[in-house]
């Protein structure tokens, strides 16, 4: 492995190596991490309105590339685009570059799997945590979340620092579940040096236990044995030994 993506740093150039990992072989990254002696930084997956910023961006560019002549031949139906948006220019062009860029909706992805209409979430405390049974507890017993709540959150992994863990819900229950984080830290003794939020990017995080299997996912249910594209790892170097990349 460390040969192949090193061919880059051999060949007098420096660049990025990604490097996609299954659940069943993430107890490697740590032992690649040892043999190769370098860190990987762990990328979430790409989040749905990120990849429209950069189509947007893109989209300008190619608008930009359209000869004057072209222009006269679309002002009418400029100018109905326009009236459909009720004048509002800003709101036509947004909508049109939406839909040449291929999007006519947004939903929600998950920053551990890239698993459509999941969304992550944060527990951060300010003490340390040493196993995910407290994150459970804490959702079960302090937020009073319904069985059938818990039973559709997955993939609950430990930060690397013991003081948090992420977690994937069905993005429809997410008001739910925060609502219910943000009632319990109000109360003084209930949520002193706890929160629970949505993050747009993964803290560092522990290897998960089961990573060597291809058991459930989460806490007793399922997207799959050892499937998906979800969080991953990476770092790079000078060298081109340094990996960079997504892992499920």
């Amino acid at each position: 492995y460390i040969h192949r993506s090193g061919r880059t740093g051999r060949a007098g150039h420096t660049g990025t190596c990604v490097t996609l990992v299954t659940r069943k072989m993430e107890y490697m990254v740590p032992i690649i991490e040892a043999k190769g002696r370098f860190k990987y930084e762990r990328i979430g997956a790409p989040q749905p309105a990120e990849m429209a910023r950069i189509a947007a961006d893109r989209a300008i560019e190619m608008v930009q590339e359209v000869e004057a002549n072209v222009i006269p031949f679309f002002k009418e139906a400029a100018a109905k685009l326009l009236d459909s948006c009720d004048g509002d220019a800003e709101v036509a062009l947004a909508r049109a570059l939406a839909k040449i860029t291929g999007y006519k909706e947004m939903r929600a992805r998950s920053l551990l799997t890239a698993h459509d209409d999941c969304t992550t979430l944060l527990f951060a405390a300010d003490h340390t945590i040493e196993y995910a049974g407290a994150v459970w507890g804490y959702l079960r017993k302090v937020l009073r979340l319904e069985e059938s709540v818990c039973e559709q959150i997955k993939r609950m992994t430990l930060t690397a620092d013991n003081k948090g863990a992420v977690f994937d819900a069905p993005s429809e229950l997410v008001p739910q579940i925060l609502k219910a984080a943000e009632a319990a830290c109000a109360d003084k003794d209930k949520g002193k040096g706890i929160s629970l939020t949505a993050p747009t990017a993964l803290p560092e995080l522990k290897p998960r236990e089961d990573a060597g299997s291809s058991g459930g996912y989460g806490n007793g249910g399922g997207y799959g044995n050892g499937g998906g594209y979800g969080g991953g790892y990476g770092s790079q170097n000078g060298g081109g030994r340094g990996s960079f990349g997504r892992g499920g």
